[in-house]
């Protein structure tokens, strides 16, 4: 089960805005969206994730969208979500990167968190890199074992906390860009006061991940969470969250708090509204009856 349920569920119930930027599929999404013209990034193994022009490219679409709705809900804040494929995998990659001792910390969507995989994927595309293991600068790193999302999010959230608060949705990706933040922070003007991190208590409890570990190994971003339980559903498809399965992803967590922060949504209707979706989709994927 997707954290998309939740999200829509959410947004729909809430009647929250939503702007989908495509920043590197292979295919245009059908759902109407805002293209980035940015690149499928290789894979961290390669030492190659993504060309220095496109890294430049969509952290300048970033700066842009993020003057543009930070202005649009300057007495408000941002939820800015993230679905990147092997993204704690690119977040961790980035991180040793610029010099951060975060094995064995981050998170990850199998219930069981694979670090082992992560660390030679990181080992091999750092050696392809180079054998030199001095720091890389920022935009090295994304360019060498980083994805499309990090540098469009980094633009976004440092142009935009200049009107707006930003709400960075996520676990341990959301902390490897807080972390770009900080050291972009001299180049480039931001509030950080108005940056949070916003995530779910399955990231937070996972037993297989260090997650306020990995905060504070990093410059310590403030972080907040939501205590959203599936214990009372009735729907497998949703009680699998509460066993260790996904976690995280498209927003959940930020979405979860903005339900609480922004219309005081109690635990009762926020499960009734996502339980609705689902049992849409349900109906929706159901065979046609016999005539």
């Amino acid at each position: 089960m997707s954290p998309a349920l939740l999200t829509r569920a959410l947004t729909t119930g809430l009647n929250l805005p939503v702007y989908l930027f495509n920043a590197g599929l292979p295919r245009r999404p059908s759902v109407p969206h805002l293209d980035l013209s940015g690149t499928v990034a290789r894979c961290v193994s390669s030492g190659q994730s993504l060309a220095p022009s496109v890294v430049e490219q969509l952290f300048k679409a970033g700066l842009q969208w993020g003057e543009t709705l930070g202005r649009r809900f300057a007495h408000s804040y941002l939820i800015v979500g993230e679905c990147v494929v092997a993204g704690t995998t690119t977040a961790q990659a980035v991180l040793t990167a610029l010099g951060f001792d975060v094995g064995g910390l981050m998170g990850s969507s199998h219930p069981t968190c694979n670090h082992g995989q992560k660390a030679a994927l990181i080992e091999t595309g750092l050696t392809a890199w180079s054998n030199d293991k001095d720091r890389l600068r920022v935009w090295d790193a994304i360019a060498t074992v980083g994805d499309p999302m990090q540098p469009f999010v980094l633009g976004l959230t440092l142009a935009a906390s200049n009107y707006s608060g930003v709400l960075l949705a996520g676990g341990s990706q959301m902390i490897a860009i807080y972390t770009m933040l900080q050291q972009l922070g001299t180049q480039y003007p931001w509030n950080s006061n108005n940056v949070v991190i916003g995530t779910t208590r399955w990231i937070i409890n996972d037993a297989t991940s260090q997650f306020l570990r990995l905060a504070h190994t990093v410059p310590t971003p403030p972080i907040m969470s939501s205590h959203f339980s599936f214990k009372a559903s009735r729907y497998p498809q949703l009680t699998i969250f509460d066993k260790g399965y996904v976690k995280e992803g498209v927003g959940a967590g930020g979405c979860l708090i903005a339900g609480h922060l922004y219309q005081n949504w109690s635990q009762t209707k926020t499960l009734q509204a996502m339980e609705a979706i689902l049992e849409s989709c349900l109906n929706y994927s159901k065979p046609p009856r016999k005539s």
